[in-house]
């Protein structure tokens, strides 16, 4: 049984706000308690008087960052919150992505849309301890351009020669010109780029839809199932095994996961 303790958010203040598309809005926040995190994890954010929901960390460390996508009644609330307003953090829940790496491996990091943000995080670190990986690479999709978060990132780290990060960048129909990146879906673009299978670990976000033809495309090159990992976090609720709204048959994702090899995937019942 939990303590009552878990149940209790942990004040935090929103210090810093910054829009990323017209319906995705990073929050910088700071709790009142110091809270250590790594890739992969998710808390849960409550807006007082309007609910709580679950979301990836998108940063390494520090205070807290994530990403919310304006979709339902919360995220609305999240979307009016000032500089200065109060908050409630429960967290960090689950395992990392970090406990999939062993040794020095390439990375591939495929990204669509809000997808982003739980990548955004082992991006980070990757950056921060990047003598302990080989060749990475990130591959990143949305709609439009207009849809692609963290653009002003992205376009410095491709100048950042010591970070040796390949940026490759997709929209999935023809934009507006001026446009001079890729064309076309991320499994399609991913399927191009032919990804090596030797030492190489995969790491996959973005809609369910999205994951599946990733992973297709990737086992028809030779990559196993251990070699492709994905968050389930998208099923959070309670974050802590009680509600049963993240089961998947017997597999609760909040206490088993949300990070698993695409093997653990492919062996739920399909009623996601």
């Amino acid at each position: 049984m939990k303590n009552r303790e878990d149940y209790i958010p942990i004040p935090a203040k929103v210090v810093a706000l910054r829009d990323e598309t017209l319906d995705v809005l990073t929050l910088q926040i700071k709790p009142d308690e110091k809270v250590t995190f790594r890739p992969g994890q998710f808390f849960l954010l409550s807006v007082f008087n309007a609910g709580e929901s679950a979301f990836a960390f998108s940063n390494d460390s520090g205070d807290i960052e994530c990403s919310v996508k304006c979709c339902g009644l919360n995220t609305q609330a999240i979307h009016r919150l000032a500089i200065g307003d109060f908050v409630g953090v429960r967290g960090p829940y689950g395992n990392s992505f970090l406990d999939f790496i062993k040794g020095k491996k390439d990375i591939y990091l495929v990204a669509g849309g809000i997808g982003t943000a739980p990548i955004r995080s082992l991006l980070q670190h990757i950056l921060a301890n990047r003598n302990k990986f080989g060749k990475v690479t990130l591959l990143m999709g949305a709609r439009t351009p207009a849809d692609l978060p963290y653009m002003d990132e992205l376009m410095a780290l491709r100048k950042n020669k010591k970070a040796k990060v390949d940026v490759i960048l997709t929209v999935d129909t023809q934009p507006e010109e001026g446009w001079k990146e890729n064309v076309g879906f991320v499994p399609v673009i991913l399927d191009k780029i032919k990804p090596k299978t030797k030492n190489s670990l995969v790491f996959v976000c973005g809609p369910p839809i999205m994951i599946k033809f990733c992973a297709d495309t990737l086992s028809k090159k030779g990559f196993k199932g251990d070699q492709i990992i994905s968050t389930l976090e998208n099923r959070m609720q309670c974050g802590i095994g009680k509600c049963g709204r993240c089961n998947i048959g017997p597999v609760y994702v909040c206490k088993c996961g949300p990070v698993f090899t695409y093997d653990d995937i492919k062996k739920m019942p399909k009623d996601m």
